[in-house]
């Protein structure tokens, strides 16, 4: 009698473990393979953490923003698909937000 349960219960656990390894129906492996073969994204800039704030504006924006380097304003713009420009060298001031990294 053990060893008919110690069978089916092999079996069933073999059956477990193909049905769970199997694609779900419609999908398929290579989607973990295309995570793993994607090209690195465009934005890809290490910045220093050096505090030297420029001020920058953008025409599609309202308000300027302070940035913590040129560096953050570049991966900022490539991030978010923004075009903002140096105004000026420093702090925005007033309520301008800042950005750090």
């Amino acid at each position: 009698m053990k060893f008919v349960a110690f069978v089916v219960f092999s079996v069933t656990l073999a059956v477990i473990a193909s049905v769970s390894a199997y694609p779900a129906k419609g999908g398929s492996n290579s989607q973990i393979n295309k995570k793993k073969n994607t090209p690195p994204p465009k934005c890809i800039e290490i910045c220093t953490t050096n505090y030297e704030p420029v001020c920058a504006h953008d025409e599609n924006v309202k308000s300027d923003i302070t940035f913590g380097n040129e560096c953050v304003m570049r991966k900022y713009n490539c991030e978010n698909a923004k075009t903002f420009r140096i105004k000026k060298d420093g702090e925005c001031g007033g309520t301008a937000p800042v950005r750090l990294a």
